[in-house]
């Protein structure tokens, strides 16, 4: 299908405002965008026109554009008006995470050229956690979205600094996040790995660990786009590989990560070799219905999906660096290798 150029489409829907109809040019150019930009690549180009024109039509057409990147990210997007306005908080985007219930405002500057007041969108924040469409403080970060980035001037990083608005505010290129746009298409990343790059760096740093285990070859990519990598659970084990032994649950209480290997290995040999990841846990859970404790069933806090599961994903990995289940498999497959049926088999 031929996507019109930006230009092309602006003329169509006319003059972009925050007239509050139906029947709207923005309105028009929102639905065109949902409806007809469905690749990276073709938002890549339309930021393009916006940057290589200047006047308010493509500043905001700029705005709605990154809006429409922030929903091809996995966010969930409100787009925000144009101008502020008495009454009106005056975000450019509100993006919520479905998966970990975290709420990005988005404000979109064509250059940091200018002067730009770090207050303004704290105070967008703030209105929104007033409005109740924010939980909490802690459940949200401010982002501003540069298209024309220049760092030797720094003046809005300098800002945050100097305000001490690290922990509320980060700052990214439209190009850097475009390129994680392009990463996400490749199946590099999913959605939970971007979201742990934006969201202010916490103390524990295990989530950008894992990240780059995964780039190292040592993690596969995860297989689900609405999953997270697999959470580090509060066991310490027997094995000194095992990512649970960081935290406090008494040794021996939950099923150990090693006694989902050969489960998983029956699992993919049942099932011809190999299968979906629900299909597979599924049949794990029931050769192993006998074996699981009521504590592996309860959810974990950070991803809502039983210990049990989180566990077997992290002994597929064992299994991967083990040379038995293949770490080239289709996305959301889990494959087992000629290795791993002769171990099985063995």
């Amino acid at each position: 299908m031929t996507v019109a150029t930006l230009t092309q489409i602006l003329a169509l829907v006319g003059k972009l405002d925050d007239a509050g109809a139906a029947d709207t040019p923005r309105q028009r150019f929102r639905s065109y965008l949902q409806s007809h930009i469905t690749e990276i690549g073709q938002i890549r180009a339309w930021i393009g026109e916006c940057l290589d024109n200047s006047g308010d039509q493509y500043s905001r057409a700029l705005q709605d554009t990154v809006n429409r990147l922030g929903e091809l990210l996995g966010f969930q997007v409100t787009y925000g008006r144009y101008q502020g306005v008495r009454g009106e908080i005056g975000f450019d985007g509100h993006w919520v995470s479905p998966s970990k219930d975290f709420h990005i405002v988005a404000e979109v500057k064509t250059s940091e050229v200018y002067p730009i007041k770090t207050s303004a969108l704290v105070g967008y924040i703030d209105a929104l956690i007033s409005d109740h469409r924010i939980p909490t403080r802690d459940q949200a970060s401010g982002l501003y979205i540069v298209g024309r980035s220049t760092p030797e001037i720094s003046q809005l990083e300098n800002s945050i600094l100097a305000e001490r608005r690290t922990d509320q505010l980060r700052i990214i290129s439209v190009h850097s996040l475009l390129t994680l746009g392009e990463m996400m298409e490749k199946q590099s990343l999913n959605h939970s790995d971007i979201l742990s790059l934006i969201i202010p760096a916490s103390p524990r740093i295990d989530s950008i660990v894992v990240l780059m285990a995964r780039f190292a070859g040592y993690l596969p990519p995860d297989d689900n786009d609405n999953a997270e990598t697999p959470d580090i659970d509060e066991e310490s084990d027997s094995n000194p590989d095992n990512p649970n032994s960081q935290k406090r649950l008494p040794k021996g209480v939950l099923t150990p990560q090693s006694a989902y290997e050969i489960p998983i290995l029956k699992a993919l040999d049942e099932l011809g070799g190999s299968g979906k990841k629900k299909d597979v846990l599924k049949r794990v859970g029931e050769l192993m219905q006998d074996m699981l404790q009521e504590i592996d069933y309860e959810t974990l806090p950070s991803s809502r999906e039983q210990r049990w599961y989180n566990a077997a994903a992290w002994a597929r990995n064992t299994l991967i660096q083990k040379g038995l289940v293949k770490n080239d498999s289709p996305r959301g497959v889990w494959e087992i290798s000629d290795e791993g049926k002769r171990y099985l088999g063995g």
